[in-house]
């Protein structure tokens, strides 16, 4: 049994986070949004080059698409009785895993025929830089993108969703390029309820 140690917790109006030590590793899990500060204030100097951290940046989210598709989707296919082929997989993520889906989804089109962004968009102006990296992506490969994608889910709980404001832009942008996708709003915020019910909607698209 490793050894596990709670090293700091902390919930705010816009996150949650936890910081933990693993023996011989140190390692973050995280829901929502975490400063790079929280990071240097909890973990200071004792990170090491095998530590894996979770944030809101462009390493973080390549690091999660690397993983997915050389590590994830791989062991699943080896260990579980699975149809394999981008038309038999979906990928969806809720708030902060909206995005790693948009990241993942979006770069690797050649492993997903599904994608479902639930209560979330490009982060602005905090992502601005990253997300008009992936804008430029999108716009230079948006044949590629609507080709492969037999359906690109996004789904916001209404006006009193914090990521709405984030969501009318990326939606803008995406109309400029042309980019196919569904949309809907169910109201009730940035919550569970919202993307437990859109979850259901995504699933009932799927594989068809």
């Amino acid at each position: 049994m490793k050894k596990i140690e709670i090293l700091e917790t902390n919930i705010q109006s816009d996150h949650v986070h936890m910081v933990v030590s693993i023996e011989p590793k140190m390692s973050m899990a995280r829901l929502g949004h975490i400063k790079k500060g929280d990071i240097e204030k909890a973990i200071g100097s004792r990170v090491s080059s095998q530590t894996i951290l979770c944030s809101d940046s462009h390493v973080s989210y390549k690091g999660f698409a690397k993983e997915l598709k050389q590590c994830i989707i791989p062991f699943t296919g080896e260990n579980y009785r699975v149809s394999a082929g981008s038309k038999n997989q979906a990928l969806a993520g809720l708030f902060m895993g909206g995005i790693q889906t948009l990241y993942a989804g979006i770069n690797y089109t050649e492993l997903f025929s599904y994608l479902g962004v639930i209560s979330w968009g490009w982060i602005q102006p905090m992502q601005k830089k990253l997300a008009d990296s992936q804008y430029q992506f999108m716009k230079q490969n948006s044949d590629k993108i609507n080709h492969s994608l037999k359906q690109f889910f996004i789904a916001m709980g209404g006006r009193e969703d914090i990521a709405y404001n984030n969501r009318g832009l990326m939606l803008s942008e995406f109309d400029e390029m042309k980019i196919k996708y569904t949309y809907g709003e169910y109201s009730g915020g940035h919550t569970w309820p919202v993307c437990r019910n859109y979850l259901y909607n995504f699933a009932q698209v799927l594989f068809k």
